[in-house]
């Protein structure tokens, strides 16, 4: 019976082991989040790979092209537990990009920026000013600030 399991990929290689797993008939779920120049993986480092364990072909995973290792306890991948991947599977797109409306802010809520001059700061959110934008405070060289923002420029923390 097929489960799902976590595999740890080297650094900025989700991609590439999501492929290559996927070309050894893998099924594999590697979520990323678009932003305006790129895009970026919802878990760094991890992807998600479902596998009958009875079967032998589950130890061939860490010999696999930018993976680094299954996790599990003493040799033994842990099997992850259904309703985190139900859950996955509902916030992201046919093509693993999550959905834009994933994220829905509110007042008081904290932000890391995730694009433009601000990108990495982290903020507030004071209040939603439409649809698409939001009021935010930041600690701007030691003196707070308030600035309007996209929310398609900010990530929850």
């Amino acid at each position: 019976m097929h489960q799902w399991y976590v595999v740890k990929t080297k650094p900025k290689q989700e991609r590439r082991a999501s492929l290559n797993l996927r070309n050894q008939n893998f099924n594999v779920i590697s979520p990323f989040i678009r932003n305006k120049i790129s895009c970026e993986p919802l878990f760094p480092s991890y992807i998600f790979v479902s596998f009958d364990i009875n079967k032998n072909l589950w130890p061939k995973i860490n010999n696999s092209y930018g993976v680094l290792k299954l996790l599990g306890f003493n040799g033994i991948p842990k099997k992850l537990n259904i309703n985190f991947i139900y859950y996955l599977k509902e916030i992201i797109d046919q093509d693993g990009y999550v959905n834009k409306n994933f994220f829905d802010f509110k007042t008081d809520q904290n932000v890391q920026i995730n694009d433009g001059p601000f990108k990495g700061f982290f903020a507030k959110i004071i209040n939603k000013l439409s649809n698409e934008r939001v009021k935010l405070m930041i600690d701007f060289f030691e003196r707070k600030t308030t600035i309007t923002i996209k929310e398609d420029d900010l990530l929850p923390i």
